[in-house]
């Protein structure tokens, strides 16, 4: 899954602090758990409950976080940051008809815990609407081409299509340039024995 054991140890520490049913991973390394990897030093968690009772349940066990309000413009009304045994996390509401409820267990190299819907990921990539997010889409719908005309209805309504039809595009190149994705002889002509 891409998962430090420091992260893997953090992840489960969330988890457990906050109720494993409360919590599921977002961001990068849900992004990883659907098969993109992508290295991150942060975790990015939805879970349900407010801002202060989630700070003051961390504080009880220990963790230091705090509240972030965001700005009047701001999609995101609140995020709570800190640091668990040296990493970095984020803990967001559950935003675009995300529902913890929802997350969906997943095991790699004997970690295991609960991520967001591959659905709701798209979604949650697409609001929050980087570049980087756009093409983290395009990655997830070349692995899953069963979520393309998802992704591609999401991007529609996130006014985001035009940028995420270039990032699969792109993708889709750059595969077709990997020496393995080429016909043998194509990259070099091989020399005759008698020449």
């Amino acid at each position: 899954m891409g998962v430090s054991k420091k992260q893997q140890k953090a992840v489960e520490r969330i988890s457990e602090i906050l109720g494993e049913e409360s919590v599921v991973l977002i961001g990068a390394h849900a992004l990883s758990a659907w098969g993109v990897p992508r290295a991150t030093r942060d975790i990015d968690f939805a879970a349900s409950g407010g801002p202060k009772e989630i700070a003051s349940r961390l504080a009880e066990s220990g963790v230091w976080a705090e509240v972030h309000r965001g700005d009047p413009d701001d999609p995101i009304p609140w995020s709570v940051r800190g640091v668990i045994d040296g990493v970095p996390f984020d803990i967001l509401p559950p935003l675009e008809g995300l529902s913890v409820l929802d997350g969906i267990s997943v095991e790699s190299h004997g970690f295991k815990t609960r991520v967001c819907r591959i659905k709701d990921l798209v979604r949650l990539k697409f609001y929050a609407g980087g570049p980087k997010d756009i093409l983290d889409v395009a990655g997830l719908a070349t692995v899953r081409p069963e979520i393309l005309s998802y992704a591609r209805e999401q991007a529609d309504k996130y006014g985001v299509r035009k940028t995420f039809e270039a990032f699969l595009e792109d993708i889709a190149r750059r595969e077709r340039r990997k020496p393995e994705n080429r016909s043998e002889g194509t990259v070099f002509s091989k020399k005759k024995e008698n020449d």
